[in-house]
């Protein structure tokens, strides 16, 4: 039985984009779930349980992406992961 895609918009706020210690706070969020994540940038996808294709994206502040989730999970590992970008991968930074 085929399942149901579920997707979400979110948009990179942190000031520095997305680099490499969000996007390990990326895969680890969504390891946490049963449901295939996918993220895409334009015509770019990633895996989203992949440092290696987020920091492909060269993401900076401001980019619009999309949110794909499927499986028994999706809709909980999309409320989680917006809630990450929302609270900018949660990376503490000193200026």
């Amino acid at each position: 039985m085929p399942t149901e895609t579920l997707t979400r918009n979110v948009t990179v706020t942190n000031r520095h984009g997305l680099h490499a210690r969000p996007a390990v706070v990326i895969v680890k969020t969504v390891r946490k779930y049963d449901a295939h994540v996918t993220i895409c940038k334009g015509n770019q996808v990633a895996e989203a349980d992949s440092v290696l294709d987020l920091l492909s994206f060269g993401a900076t502040q401001g980019t619009k992406l999309l949110l794909s989730a499927e499986g028994r999970q999706a809709e909980e590992v999309l409320q989680a992961l917006t809630q990450v970008f929302d609270d900018e991968f949660e990376v503490d930074y000193k200026d």
